[in-house]
């Protein structure tokens, strides 16, 4: 980890520059958020501070040589990996297991602990959810599949986090029901209830989740 990626890894024609982009801030963030759990294997989510500072100094021994473009992408997964650690850990007594594990043919972001033996598995997107939502819950079954076969009981489910809009977390429980992360006990601050009414479960299968069309009329 932390090999400088050459600058044709990064650079696409014009048009797949948009994609390109795109895909490489993804890859780039998986990759920094998994070097900073490798440095913290074993520690509890209560004793993870992670600095401005150390996010550059990953990025920076990625992105090399430092071109205009180098720092631009530097930014975004900067802001993206400090908004997973700052908003979207799961509650304080939960410790890093594993960071990109191979788990039966998956290999999940990241591996949480609870004291008492529970596991979750976290899935982060860098992008908007509701645009890859069908592939995104597809994903996620895979996973908590994988997951149930290597842990059982203990695996709790699969929080998809987006570091971009992190509001629209949810989480896939181990009884295959999506629900927002925000109503859940598995987020740091514990859940936080809906104004106007409580959130409700939304049952997937293999096919994935399909959402409701939005209401007639003004919003």
């Amino acid at each position: 980890m932390g090999r400088p990626l050459a600058p044709q890894a990064w650079l696409a024609p014009p048009e797949d520059e948009a994609l390109a982009r795109f895909a490489l801030v993804g890859f780039l963030t998986h990759h920094v958020i998994a070097t900073v759990l490798h440095r913290r294997l074993g520690c509890p989510a209560a004793t993870i501070e992670v600095t401005v500072a150390e996010v550059l100094a990953d990025a920076q021994r990625l992105l090399q040589p430092p071109t205009v473009e180098a720092r631009a992408h530097r930014q975004v997964l900067c802001a993206a990996v400090l908004t997973y650690f700052r908003g979207l850990l799961p509650p304080p007594s939960w410790s890093v297991l594993a960071a990109e594990p191979l788990v039966g043919r998956a290999r999940p972001d990241v591996l949480w602990r609870a004291p008492s033996g529970q596991i979750l598995i976290d899935e982060i997107k860098t992008g908007r959810l509701g645009t890859t939502l069908a592939g995104t819950t597809e994903q996620a079954l895979r996973y908590l599949d994988a997951g149930t076969a290597a842990y059982g009981p203990a695996l709790l489910g699969v929080r998809v986090l987006a570091t971009a809009e992190p509001a629209t977390s949810w989480m896939l429980m181990s009884d295959r029901t999506r629900r927002p992360l925000a109503a859940t006990r598995y987020l740091a601050g514990g859940p936080r209830r809906a104004r106007r009414r409580a959130p409700t479960r939304t049952p997937v299968d293999a096919i994935g989740y399909q959402p409701r069309p939005p209401p007639v009329g003004n919003t």
